[in-house]
């Protein structure tokens, strides 16, 4: 296989089969003609209560052409603005809209008004309307941009109402430090006729989270398992080339020490990963089969490496997933009942509790952050790309394939053990090294990893022992229902225990794709983005 590098972001992957079946990437996307690219740019601060809960609907935006866009709240008292999936011709097209459309978005709250600069929602939603039209029809009209499959012959920008509103203010939703008898008085009394002067009312401005650029964003990208797998590798190379700019190079004034912690970790992560996906793919395909550099690999075999890849990243993802979905859902229930997010505060005596051992609030902030440990969260179930690698295999090829999996599944926890006990040496090493250049620096990382080690291996247990029955047709009632991802509405945020044990974060979880049949595409969040 050849990996060839060119300017502006582009990779393309040539695979070792007849007709050299290339791969190519552009900007972090895979060249898919016409694929869809969901958006969610935070771009904003606000000052309502109500809207401190996360994920709650503020507005809807039906725009011509281009489907139903929502604005929500997010995490630390922002709107952010999430848009449908939108159809590009190119990858570089949708990468440009993305840009333009986080600038016109940052604009849209820093106005001038006297001696301050904001704007109220009601405001916006007038001031905003007419420009997303034209950043949608400029594009459209340079036939880079697609309408939708159900167009929509009418644009309109509507709050949400009260009753919408006032079921999403749940236990669910609960933010660290918000005033939750603040926002539900604040519901109570602006019922009615009340309801929309009040809503339109909320003052806008410049994002405190990302006061520099003016906003922050995701991108939701379809992408093959070999797409995937691929873009992964160029990910942990460009991850160690930078641990190693760091390490054995001057380091800019202007980069701040947060910005070499997040280095670290995304290169602590995406290594990590690697090496422990290394082993369980030399260990059923042969010594070396691994190598980058040297390897050999057609399409099937890449699509065959995706899978062990995905399958490692899960175990670690949904031992982390066992440490604090639960946990951090038990708080924000006692949260919401006693009106305050004390109880969500580390140093807090309340979070000790009989249901968990305290040592799981060390985990707690995995709940959230489990998905940005490499910058690509793949958002597919491990039981839906086993279907599909094996779809084109005989019974008894699957049947060889599984057995070889379950056997080192065995053996997996020992391996993280080890790769974790080389991690840490490697990361105190670092920040030896770095402390001489930034006296004041230090790890965000380093702790004792033997509780996520010792949940690894319960997730291993349940997953060997799911692929042994599956292979032997012999399922249980439970293991049944893993077979099929349940709709969105019935696998809710931090409802971990109603999940595959493999399965951190199962509510972000979508269908495969059939958009590029006979290949299959999955969602994978693009989190650095």
């Amino acid at each position: 296989m050849k990996i060839l590098r060119e300017g502006n972001g582009q990779i393309t992957f040539v695979l070792d089969q007849p007709g050299q079946v290339q791969i190519h990437f552009v900007r972090g996307a895979e060249q898919l003609p016409n694929n869809t690219y969901g958006f969610e740019i935070e771009f904003c601060s606000h000052d309502n209560p109500i809207f401190t809960f996360t994920h709650v609907e503020v507005m809807s935006l039906v725009i011509n052409g281009f489907g139903k866009w929502l604005v929500e709240s997010d995490s630390g008292s922002v709107l952010e603005l999430v848009t449908e999936p939108l159809i590009f011709a190119k990858p570089e097209d949708a990468h440009a809209f993305k840009l333009e459309l986080g600038q016109l978005l940052t604009e849209s709250v820093d106005v001038p008004m006297e001696n301050l600069r904001f704007i109220s929602l009601g405001d916006w939603r007038n001031y905003i309307r007419s420009r997303l039209q034209k950043l949608t029809n400029n594009y459209f009209q340079q036939r880079k941009l697609s309408v939708s499959n159900e167009t929509i012959s009418f644009s309109e920008y509507q709050m949400s109402s009260w009753e919408k509103v006032k079921s999403q203010i749940s236990i669910e939703n609960v933010d660290d430090g918000i005033n939750i008898a603040a926002a539900r008085a604040r519901l109570a009394s602006n019922a009615g006729e009340k309801w929309d002067p009040f809503i339109a009312s909320t003052i806008l401005c410049r994002s405190e989270k990302d006061w520099g650029r003016g906003y922050s964003s995701q991108a939701n990208v379809p992408m093959t398992l070999a797409g995937y797998f691929l873009y992964s590798i160029s990910k942990t190379q460009q991850a160690r080339d930078r641990e190693v700019e760091l390490r054995t190079g001057p380091i800019a004034p202007s980069t701040s020490d947060a910005k070499i912690q997040k280095d670290f970790d995304t290169w602590f992560w995406r290594r990590l990963i690697w090496e422990v996906f290394a082993w369980l793919g030399d260990a059923i395909f042969g010594d070396g089969a691994t190598n980058v550099d040297a390897s050999h690999w057609t399409l099937d075999r890449a699509r065959q490496m995706g899978l062990l890849y995905v399958m490692v990243n899960k175990t670690l993802t949904g031992a982390m997933g066992a440490l604090s979905e639960p946990y951090q859902l038990l708080l924000q229930t006692k949260a919401f009942e006693k009106q305050s997010t004390q109880v969500l505060c580390f140093d807090n005596p309340e979070q000790e509790t009989s249901e968990l051992p305290g040592s799981d609030a060390t985990w707690l902030e995995y709940h959230s952050s489990m998905k940005d440990l490499t910058g690509l969260w793949f958002k597919a179930s491990l039981v839906s790309v086993i279907g599909d690698v094996l779809s084109n295999a005989t019974a008894e090829q699957a049947s060889n394939f599984i057995a070889a999996i379950v056997q080192r599944l065995v053996q997996l926890p020992a391996i993280w053990y080890s790769c974790f006990s080389l991690g840490s040496k490697l990361e105190n090493e670092f920040y030896s090294n770095i402390s001489q250049k930034r006296p004041n620096i230090s790890s965000d990382l380093n702790r004792d990893w033997s509780p996520l080690v010792g949940q690894i291996k319960e997730v291993c247990e349940a997953l060997a022992d799911f692929l042994h029955n599956w292979r032997i047709n012999s399922l249980t009632p439970q293991q049944q229902s893993w077979q099929t991802l349940p709709p969105r509405s019935e696998r809710r945020f931090l409802h971990y225990r109603s999940a595959p044990p493999w399965e951190g974060r199962y509510d972000t979880m979508y269908p495969p794709f059939d958009r590029f049949k006979p290949a299959f595409t999955y969602l994978v969040e693009h989190r650095f983005n």
